[in-house]
């Protein structure tokens, strides 16, 4: 079974931060929505660097997802640059 830790690399071999994300949040009860203890706990065993409920039907999460990936990708890159630099 590979994970998708095994698959996304950094040229430094470190993984490249990925999401779980759980679409069509509309059609689920409110308590559902707030309660993400399953989606967390998949995510956290399978590596994910973080996991969201969203919606694309009504945008629910959509920005803050992408937005925490991006901030991820970006800091991990970052941090190799300025320990290239720094040598």
């Amino acid at each position: 079974e590979k994970r998708v830790d095994e698959s996304a690399l950094f040229l430094d071999g470190n993984t490249i931060p990925s999401i779980l994300v759980e679409n069509k949040a509309d059609l689920l009860p409110k308590e559902k929505i707030e309660d993400t203890t399953i989606l967390n706990d998949f995510a956290n065993l399978n590596n994910f660097t973080g996991s969201f409920r969203t919606s694309a039907k009504t945008g629910y999460n959509i920005d803050k997802s992408m937005n925490f990936l991006l901030n991820n990708i970006i800091e991990r890159m970052n941090d190799i640059y300025s320990k290239n630099y720094n040598q």
